[in-house]
């Protein structure tokens, strides 16, 4: 007859090599600051219902953020920085990029964080970018 304690014994030495599976180090490249002196490019894909960047996270300095356009309207990307306590000063904008295009516009930035407004007639969804 099994006892409780085997049991538990049994369990602990499955559970080993699962846990050994999560121990290493994990990176995200989406999170992690470009590296010194390369081009910094925040890529944007922007449309209907999406804003998304990558990465999220630059060193401050010049940065060229490239949009493309999806889906089947256009769209324009502004970059806005902190002014009163909001995202309210833009600092740079593509105003029309068309589905499947792609434009760039490069801009010193200072630490801190930016939001990236992309908007079409109908809508505007925001992502945001951080300068460390």
């Amino acid at each position: 007859m099994r006892t409780v304690g085997s049991r538990l014994t049994l369990a602990a030495l499955l559970a080993v090599p699962l846990l050994a599976s999560c121990g290493g180090e994990q990176t995200e490249t989406a999170a992690s600051p470009t590296t010194p002196g390369q081009d910094q490019v925040v890529r944007v894909m922007s449309g209907e219902e999406t804003c998304s960047t990558s990465p999220y996270i630059v060193n401050g300095g010049a940065v060229t953020i490239t949009a493309t356009g999806v889906g089947n309207v256009a769209s324009s990307v502004t970059l806005f920085g902190p002014k009163d306590g909001a995202f309210a000063e833009q600092l740079e904008r593509i105003s029309v990029l068309a589905p499947g295009a792609t434009k760039s516009m490069t801009i010193e930035l200072d630490l801190g964080a930016y939001e990236i407004s992309c908007k079409t007639d109908d809508t505007q969804t925001r992502s945001r970018i951080t300068a460390v």
